[in-house]
This record gives C-alpha cells, sequence and structure tokens, in this order.
C-alpha cells in the first residue's frame, strides 16, 4: 500500500486581511516565531511520515510561483493546478485523478492536510495518523477530530463518542456554533473540533465522490483525461466542502481523535497563543517597529510596514492593530471574526 500526502493550499486566508493578502494568502506566511511559512511547516511535519517524492501540493495558479520557491524540492508534477477555487470537495476530486494517473499500478492511501494549521508534537501527531491509516486501511474515510480546550464559534464541530486514540463511528458533524452552542459542546466532552485533516483509500474516496456528487466526479474525470483542466468549465462546478459532499453522508467514515494540540491560526487571536506576551497581555508579533505602551492591555501589534518606525498606545485594551501593504486595521478583539464578513459584504481587499 502506498502512503501519500495531499496538501491543501489554495484558501485565501481572508480572516487574517491584511497580512494575508491575495498574492500571498496565509499559508504562505511566517506567522509564528519559527522562520518557516505556514506551508513550510506543514510539509516539515508530513516528511516525518512520508517522502517528498510521495506528497503533492494543490493550490491556485497564482501561487504555483510561492510553492515552487518555498518547497524547491517539491517535484513540479506534483504541485496540482487549480482552475479557480471550487472549495474542498472538487479539489481533492481533481488531485485524486492526478494521483491515481502517477500510481496506476498501486494501492494509494491518501492523507489530506490543510496548509496553513500548527500542530504539536511531532511525535503525537505520527501517533494519530497512524491510527487513522489502520482505520483507512480498511475501508474507512477517517478524519480527525481535536478534543475543544475553549468554547470556539470559528470551527465546524464532529460528534463522536471517542475513547482513547481509537477511530470510532462519528454520529453527526456540526457547523460553526454561536458562543452558547460552543460551550455545551465543550461542556459535553462529546464534540471535537474538526481539523479538515482526511485518510483514506483512494479507491473508496473515489466511490463515495461518485456516489453522493456524481456531476463533480464525472465532470472533474472527463476534465483531467484530457489533462489540465478549462478555467471555465471548472469554474461551473458547485463550490462545496468535501464534508457536505461526502463526509455527512458517507456510511464508512470514523473518527480519529487528536493526540496533538492543534491551531488553525484562524484569526489574530491565534497570535497570542503562538507568540510570548508581555506583561501586561500584550503580543507583540513586529520586530522592525518600536512599540511604545501605556496604561494598555491585551492587545494584539503587528506592523508589516516598514515605513512605519513607532506606534504608541495610550489607554487602549483589548485590540487588534495590524498594518501591511498600505493598510491597517484597528479592530476589537472580540470582533475579529467580522473582518471576513466585512470582506465578503465589501468585495474589497481579497477579491
Amino acid at each position: 500500500m502506498k502512503l501519500v500526502a495531499l496538501i491543501l493550499a489554495g484558501g485565501k486566508g481572508e480572516r487574517l486581511w491584511p497580512l494575508s493578502q491575495p498574492e500571498k494568502p496565509k499559508q504562505f506566511l511566517t506567522l509564528t516565531q519559527s522562520k518557516l511559512s505556514l506551508l513550510q511547516l506543514t510539509i516539515q511535519r508530513i516528511e516525518a511520515m512520508v517522502k517528498m517524492r510521495n506528497i503533492f501540493v494543490i493550490t491556485g495558479d497564482p501561487f504555483v510561483h510561492l510553492v515552487e520557491e518555498q518547497v524547491p524540492d517539491l517535484s513540479k508534477d506534483h504541485i496540482i493546478v487549480e482552475p479557480c477555487g471550487r472549495n474542498t470537495a472538487p479539489a481533492i476530486a481533481l488531485s485524486l485523478f492526478v494521483i491515481k494517473r502517477l500510481y496506476s499500478n498501486e494501492e494509494v492511501t491518501v492523507m489530506v492536510f490543510p496548509s496553513d494549521h500548527l500542530i504539536e508534537p511531532e511525535d503525537a501527531f505520527i501517533q494519530t495518523m497512524d491510527e487513522a491509516n489502520k482505520s483507512a486501511m480498511g475501508g474507512a474515510i477517517v478524519t480527525i477530530g481535536v478534543k475543544p480546550t475553549y468554547p470556539e464559534t470559528g470551527y465546524g464541530y464532529i460528534k463522536a463518542s471517542a475513547n482513547g486514540a481509537a477511530a470510532c463511528a462519528v454520529e453527526r458533524f456540526v457547523e460553526k456554533p454561536d458562543k452558547e452552542t460552543a460551550t455545551r459542546y465543550l461542556e459535553s466532552g462529546k464534540f471535537f473540533w474538526n481539523a479538515g485533516i482526511f485518510v483514506f483509500n483512494l479507491s473508496v474516496m473515489e466511490k463515495e465522490l461518485e456516489t453522493y456528487v456524481p456531476d463533480i466526479f464525472h465532470q472533474i474525470q472527463v476534465m483531467a483525461s484530457g489533462g489540465k483542466p478549462d478555467k471555465s468549465a471548472y469554474a461551473k462546478l458547485p463550490s462545496i466542502s468535501i464534508d457536505y459532499a461526502v463526509m455527512e453522508k458517507s456510511h464508512v467514515v470514523k473518527m480519529a481523535p487528536a493526540q496533538f494540540s492543534w491551531d488553525d491560526v484562524g484569526s489574530f487571536l491565534a497570535f497570542t497563543r503562538h507568540h510570548q506576551q508581555d506583561e501586561a497581555g500584550n503580543t507583540l508579533v513586529s520586530e522592525n517597529t518600536q512599540v511604545m505602551l501605556s496604561l494598555s492591555h491585551n492587545n494584539i501589534i503587528d506592523i508589516q510596514d516598514s515605513q512605519t518606525k513607532q506606534v504608541i498606545l495610550v489607554g487602549i485594551d483589548a485590540c487588534t492593530i495590524i498594518e501591511n501593504e498600505g493598510t491597517l486595521l484597528i479592530c476589537a478583539n472580540s470582533h475579529v471574526q467580522e473582518i471576513q464578513k466585512l470582506i465578503k459584504q465589501s468585495k474589497g481587499p481579497m477579491s
């Protein structure tokens, strides 16, 4: 059985605007104290299990050069180019046809990873993926669930009665909840964050795609057989996640509980978990800008504009202050989830 890794690297990272820009979204940025981008950290983590020659990255055409720059050892025919973003179901379906063509005479287990998550420690990550691989070899499509540590409203959830490390049956998937519902999920002990990591036998996922989204499956089959998919045809495909398309409908889905700590760096609040704070709880990410604070607490400050030499805050509490590419964002920490909504409403900077 050949073990292959597929990394999804086509997202926009809108909740991290203005750091995340249309020409360089968050998966290509260095957002932690490491000098590596989120994509590079993902590659580094996966290489502990899968050789580079068995790693694939699917991304948008505008980002191919970034993948080549940041992962120079990745074979060019392992960079799968999505003509335009149509969410994860079409992206995974397209990737499976490419992988199947390259491994035509072998049984293949595919591990699918987002490119912009932080996971540690490595040994616990490998332990979890080994458990997921065992279930996948038995015919299951395995998703990874993370035990929640606080009532997060920005993640989808999975309800499952997991005990220990073994993969278990999934009762249901649930959408991003409000704060009250997320608190109930946390207290129940039966809900897990949906990490967006999947493991499956290639032929099993192909069968489920053909069963539940036959139009997407057959259209992409035609496109893939003709080489590079036509953008206009691909753009007409439904924009649908793999969760909606398959995971919520399939009868062979299981969940493996994560033995590792996980963060999708989905908002600026994640910076407080991956950068040091001063005595007043302020997170100062900026390295080249002098920041002076007085009577200010629990702020997040990241100034990327090299023209800004000094930032002074007096009496400011619980705000996110970000400057990049000529844009200054000032946002109350309690409203950081509104950034993505604002961008979508205005068809603004990320469009």
